[in-house]
């Protein structure tokens, strides 16, 4: 597996703290952390902080995500006033739902890029 040492910042130890171990005290040290979250996979951490949203912002419904190889797509409703219609809100969650399918075309795919 590759090194997740770039996983191991401030910010994701004190996600993962907060997501994953919400009953350990704010002063337990990070190196715990460290070594439970190395065999984490980055898509572990990914569903941890997304799932974490609603816990630090209240207002906000997760939808649809898709984890890419080199990017994230994901709906976040916030409860702000904007509001779209019912088929573009359907079309974008197609979109994300359906991307992978498209990667082989996907211009972010270094594969792809190195072709053209």
């Amino acid at each position: 597996m590759a090194s997740l040492s770039k996983f191991h910042d401030t910010q994701t130890i004190k996600m993962i703290r907060s997501n994953l171990f919400p009953f350990l005290p704010s002063s337990h040290p990070p190196k715990i952390l460290k070594v439970i979250i190395q065999d984490l996979t980055p898509t572990i951490l990914f569903k941890v902080a997304w799932n974490g949203l609603p816990c630090h912002y209240p207002h906000v419904l997760l939808d649809a995500w898709i984890i890419m190889p080199n990017h994230i797509h994901g709906i976040i409703v916030i409860n702000d006033g904007v509001n779209r219609d019912e088929s573009e809100f359907n079309r974008i969650r197609e979109y994300v739902t359906n991307n992978p399918a498209r990667w082989d075309k996907d211009e972010e795919n270094p594969a792809v890029a190195n072709v053209r």
